[in-house]
């Protein structure tokens, strides 16, 4: 059972425990993938699937009468499977999968330009070599930003070894991922000035399952409307779904970047000593 920052389940502390009631016998089972999406959607060590996104859509599913299982793939997999029928739904995608869409969302991209420590004023208009994840979307991206070069990573968190070594100018990358970062993942690198980029997440549910993406849309509505989602959202991450949505984590990560390079800094000149 996922955990919320207390050490309860989610669903337990945000006052719920009431709607997860036993679904009607016979239930079709439904399978939902996602991609690796720390922290909303992610593999634990022993390969649980945690994280308040994939919990809310689990709470939700249940309440329609639904058992769940999770499964991690890549996203362009995981929308290929969903596309194909071979899996029910695909958990955390875009606009541009063709998938039965929900039309509201519980998750959210925010995603912020990290650059040097020192470049944080760095204009970015001009030129730059950045580097993105394959999960972005580069087409929208490019037309934004027609002066940039995008080099593709598996992981942001390989972007950010690949800034910290030079090989490229700056990294996008999500804010509230970042800020869940041990110090020495972050050391050397700060979040710039530049805007940040917000992208509505969304549920993409198999052709003929168009009447229970309806449900689940009208359950998430409900759930958004009685503050749920802004409760689960505190549970797990210490703000709301709108305070995240706005850039809540920036403020935090910036002072964690100065924090990290004014050590760094430190022990360089006792080093030198």
């Amino acid at each position: 059972m996922f955990k919320s920052r207390s050490g309860s389940p989610i669903w337990a502390a945000v006052g719920v425990a009431a709607l997860l009631s036993a679904w009607p016998a016979g239930a079709a089972p439904l399978v939902a993938c996602f991609a690796n999406w720390p922290p909303f959607q992610m593999l634990r060590s022993d390969g649980t699937p945690v994280g308040v996104s994939l919990e809310l859509s689990m709470m939700a599913l249940q309440r329609l009468g639904h058992q769940v299982e999770f499964l991690e793939l890549p996203i362009r997999r995981c929308i290929e499977e969903v596309t194909r029928g071979r899996i029910d739904l695909a958990v955390g995608v875009r606009t541009e999968t063709g998938l039965a869409l929900t039309r509201r969302t519980k998750s959210v991209v925010v995603l912020g330009l990290f650059v040097g420590v020192g470049e944080r004023r760095r204009p970015v208009e001009g030129p730059l070599r950045v580097g993105i994840s394959f999960q972005r979307d580069q087409a929208a991206l490019a037309s934004r930003h027609p002066a940039w070069t995008f080099e593709f990573h598996r992981s942001d968190l390989l972007g950010f070894r690949k800034l910290a070594r030079g090989h490229v100018d700056a990294v996008l990358a999500d804010v509230t991922w970042a800020a869940g970062l041990d110090d020495k993942d972050i050391a050397g690198i700060s979040l710039s000035d530049a805007q940040l980029i917000t992208e509505l997440v969304h549920e993409g549910f198999r052709p003929g399952l168009e009447s229970l993406r309806d449900a689940y849309d009208s359950l998430l509505s409900a759930w958004i409307a009685d503050g749920l989602v802004d409760r689960a959202y505190r549970e797990a991450l210490g703000h709301s779904f709108g305070e995240i949505s706005a850039g809540a984590m920036v403020k935090h990560l910036r002072e964690k970047s100065v924090a990290t390079s004014d050590r760094d800094g430190a022990v360089s000149r006792r080093m030198d000593r």
